[in-house]
């Protein structure tokens, strides 16, 4: 009987042995992919978050729209309670900051509720089946017979439109950041009015 050379077993030819652990190894890697229940779970946190993002938005677009209506309408009245005698030129400044701060809240907040329709084949990366913006504009045969492709990935698809959302969610909390500041400001803005009107 051959015996296999030393050599082969250290440094030279792959052995039976050694290929068959290779491919025992290749197939463990292979199965030990992130599930798609996981990757569900993910893509569902994110739309949680989206959600959440968009009702603190509608929130601060309800708030921030009245506050703005009654500074304009009731500017008048306002000026004569909040005027500082010593510092005629203050209340102009602080009332144009308020204005300026409530108005970009508003636009920060209507950029959030803005539905984002995204999916990848806008910018010729890929043409996803899980996005509703890419299914709408298919018929309902080429939608068919593409889920039913065996060329179709769901598992990469699905990991595709998970990216998709990190970013969607990153932007909208974001400009939310943004306009809890310019919220901040203009309230800061409104109460020193009134605390140096005061005293």
């Amino acid at each position: 009987m051959n015996k296999i050379p030393k050599e082969q077993e250290s440094g030279g030819e792959p052995t039976k042995e050694s290929s068959l652990a290779e491919t025992e190894k290749i197939a463990l890697r292979t199965t030990r992919r992130t599930s798609e229940s996981n990757i569900l779970s993910v893509l569902h946190r994110y739309d949680g978050n989206i959600a959440m993002a968009n009702q603190k938005a509608s929130l601060l677009i309800g708030v921030a729209g009245v506050v703005l209506v009654a500074v304009v309408v009731k500017r008048p009245e306002l000026l004569v309670a909040t005027e500082i005698a010593s510092i005629a030129w203050l209340n102009d400044i602080l009332y144009l900051i308020a204005g300026l701060g409530l108005l970009g809240v508003l636009s920060c907040s209507l950029l959030i509720v803005l539905p984002i329709t995204k999916a990848g084949d806008k910018h010729s990366e890929y043409t996803s089946f899980i996005a509703y913006s890419s299914v709408a504009k298919m018929d309902v045969e080429t939608f068919h017979s593409k889920l039913a492709s065996t060329d179709y990935d769901f598992w990469s698809d699905l990991v595709r439109q998970t990216h998709q959302l990190a970013k969607i969610t990153t932007a909208k909390f974001l400009i939310l950041g943004w306009a809890s500041w310019l919220a901040l400001i203009s309230v800061v803005s409104i109460a020193i009015l009134f605390l140096m009107a005061a005293f």
